[in-house]
């Protein structure tokens, strides 16, 4: 014989009952949703009362403070003191590396030019002694070629200028001459040599420029 379940008036009809497949699914939806609104929670900014975020930045805080607000503020001020020492710390390291840079690179120079200096004074202790042009001549021509080694070999060299066409980037010109036997603005004299460090043009040549009769 069949029991008959009687449903009581007032009361919550049953659940229903879910596929096993659904149930799952729906947890997992449901438990979804709730990560995402603890997380949503966790991200937003906790309001709090303008006065007693300026009692906390005065360093007056009122009856029931808010501790974390202050956990908060000695925190930002600690990272920003360290962040700025360690800014210090670092402009000082680069100006002290950058002067010791200078400081040998100019000492290696010196070195190599105290060579030819030495030269110099040989050169005129002997033409002093021997009285003859063509000495002074040769020691001449050494002490250049010498002194030369000393600044093609810290990256100093010379602008080639005569015969070559006029390069406002290398060249800076003095007159310019009516000619036919070269192409216009081409160099045809050299007043004064020009020089370069590496890439860098430290003084151009001046030179006088043809241009057409």
């Amino acid at each position: 014989m069949t029991k008959k379940t009687k449903r009581v008036s007032g009361s919550a009809p049953p659940p229903a009952i879910l596929p096993v497949g659904e149930s799952r699914a729906a947890r997992l939806a449901a438990n979804l949703r709730s990560i995402e609104v603890k997380r949503r929670q966790s991200l937003a900014p906790e309001r709090v009362d303008p006065q007693q975020v300026a009692a906390v930045g005065a360093g007056i805080l009122p009856a029931g403070d808010n501790t974390r607000l202050r956990q908060e503020r000695d925190e930002y001020l600690d990272l920003a003191r360290r962040e700025r020492a360690e800014l210090d710390n670092y402009r000082k390291r680069v100006i002290r590396d950058m002067a010791n840079l200078k400081r040998d690179s100019l000492t290696e120079f010196l070195r190599k030019l105290f060579v030819p200096i030495d030269d110099l004074a040989r050169i005129k202790t002997e033409a002093g002694k021997s009285q003859s042009y063509e000495a002074l001549y040769e020691g001449v021509s050494i002490l250049e070629e010498n002194l030369w080694k000393v600044l093609e070999s810290s990256g100093i060299t010379k602008i080639e200028a005569k015969g070559k066409p006029f390069n406002p980037e290398f060249h800076e010109a003095m007159a310019t001459i009516p000619s036919s036997d070269v192409p216009p603005n081409t160099v045809i004299d050299v007043f004064d040599p020009g020089y370069m460090f590496e890439n860098f043009v430290i003084r151009p040549a001046r030179v006088v420029v043809s241009r057409e009769p």
